[in-house]
């Protein structure tokens, strides 16, 4: 123990000698402390890896004045800080280790200020900022490899404030405007070639109101009613004989198709035959919803409660899952299925004429409970050993 505190000490009295010698001017002049305690005159650090930055810099009575260069253990520039004579505005310019500028901007009071510009490795501009006391203020903007822009977004003091804009995977772009960092107004979205994709508008964050999805073609696909960004209504909008007709998704019973021709049956019994094509109204309806069957087959299916896999033992226990339009209930095999082929089958209830049973772990169509049932059957499916 004496002996570690020897060394420590040691350690400490060779690292203040050697502080004591960097405080003391050189034979060139450099790293001079006057009798104020005040730094003057032209100045170089180096410090050992990891234990702060290197630089070289001129200081008039503490305060760092001009250039500044800063950089690491290979001699390369990392930053370079041009001060003012009071030392409180500076311009800086960072660089990446191939010597292509990295970031330029402006600071005051050590804070950054103005526009702040950066750029990557290869030199091109991939965002451009703008800062009022440390904080986002005033136009941002973000560019994409080739220096097109990609997004902008106006702030006011670290919270998005005013409009944002942005440039979207597929080619389209989406916008709308900010109050204090919460979507406020109008959201438009757009395809690659303009035509308008969603409509609909915020309130202080939350959807509120009818927002409007379109098809690329410039039909009407769907219109979903919110409130508190809460969805109370989603009505499909579906093509008969020219006309846009509306209906409400909470209404289907199913829909299937045999071959081009498509129908919609109602829960109150009333049916439509669409123009669009099967897949096309596929894609109106939502996937938490509404059940696909099979390629020609889609029933309303929300499953609230997950259904865990029985042994063998507890075929017999009937379960059931709660759903808005389905019950999901176990059902056991038949004597005669080996037990090595025995999987674990679920009994579709929905509010149509129709009843059909699927295999609990792939949820694909099996057989049709009736002969009469219009859905066309699915390959037999293969034999799997549990």
């Amino acid at each position: 123990m004496l002996k570690t505190i020897l060394i420590i000490c040691t350690l400490a009295l060779l690292s203040h000698s050697a502080f004591s010698q960097m405080l003391q001017p050189s034979a060139s002049g450099e790293n001079y402390v006057d009798e104020r305690g005040l730094r003057q005159g032209p100045w170089r650090v180096i410090n050992p890896p990891g234990e702060g930055m290197n630089f070289e810099g001129q200081f008039i009575d503490g305060v760092p004045h001009g250039r500044f260069r800063h950089f690491d253990a290979f001699d390369r520039t990392s930053v370079i800080m041009d001060y003012s004579r009071d030392g409180h505005f500076v311009q800086a310019t960072f660089f990446h280790p191939n010597g292509t500028i990295r970031a330029t901007g402006f600071y005051l009071e050590r804070l950054r200020d103005s526009t702040w510009e950066i750029f990557n490795p290869e030199g091109i501009l991939i965002e451009r900022l703008n800062f009022l006391d440390g904080m986002r203020h005033g136009l941002s903007e973000l560019f994409g490899r080739n220096g097109e822009l990609i997004e902008s977004t106006e702030w006011y003091r670290n919270l998005r404030n005013g409009r944002w804009w942005q440039r979207t995977e597929q080619g389209g772009e989406q916008w709308t405007t900010y109050r204090m960092n919460l979507s406020h107004g109008l959201y438009e979205a757009f395809f690659a070639d303009g035509q308008l994709f969603i409509s609909g508008h915020h309130e202080y964050g939350l959807r509120q109101g009818e927002w409007l999805f379109y098809h690329e073609t410039g039909l009407l696909d769907r219109v979903m009613t919110f409130e508190n960004h809460r969805l109370i209504r989603k009505l499909i909008a579906i093509h008969v004989q020219g006309e846009d007709i509306l209906i409400d998704a909470d209404s289907v019973g199913y829909m299937h198709t045999n071959g081009r021709i498509v129908e919609i049956k109602m829960l109150d019994g009333t049916q439509h035959r669409p123009e669009q094509t099967f897949a096309q109204l596929v894609r109106s309806f939502d996937t938490e919803r509404f059940f696909l069957a099979t390629p020609q087959f889609l029933a309303p299916f929300r499953l609230f409660h997950s259904l865990e896999i029985l042994t063998d033992d507890d075929y017999y226990d009937e379960v059931e899952a709660q759903t808005e339009f389905v019950n999901f209930t176990r059902r056991p095999p038949t004597d005669t299925t080996p037990v090595e082929d025995q999987r674990a089958l679920l009994r579709l209830t929905i509010p149509t004429p129709y009843d059909v049973i699927v295999d609990g772990e792939t949820i694909q169509l099996i057989r049709s409970s009736t002969d009469s049932d219009p859905v066309v059957p699915a390959p037999p499916p293969t034999r799997r050993r549990r």
